[in-house]
């Protein structure tokens, strides 16, 4: 998964996502694969992704235009996001 790994808010979101896919995963060891279909990313940078999906908590997948129910964390003008690239 691709993942600013200075942002800890997009580490943190990234550690929930991996959980609820059951792969528990040490922080230290996520790492950033710029190669993934799977990127997290703030929800004020959505505008700048085009053919994409969220994945939501429930792991389900919703279109851009759903970011307020479909995020990993709650403040909506920059919660962090799940783009599955189609």
């Amino acid at each position: 998964m691709a993942v600013d790994l200075t942002n800890q808010r997009a580490v943190d979101a990234a550690l929930r996502f991996n959980d609820k896919r059951d792969k528990r995963v040490c922080p230290n060891a996520l790492v950033n694969d710029n190669e993934s279909p799977m990127k997290v990313v703030l929800a004020k940078d959505l505008h700048l992704h085009n053919n994409v999906e969220l994945v939501c908590p429930d792991l389900t997948r919703k279109p851009i235009t759903d970011y307020k129910s479909c995020n990993f964390d709650s403040k909506l003008r920059t919660a962090v996001t799940f783009l599955f690239i189609k």
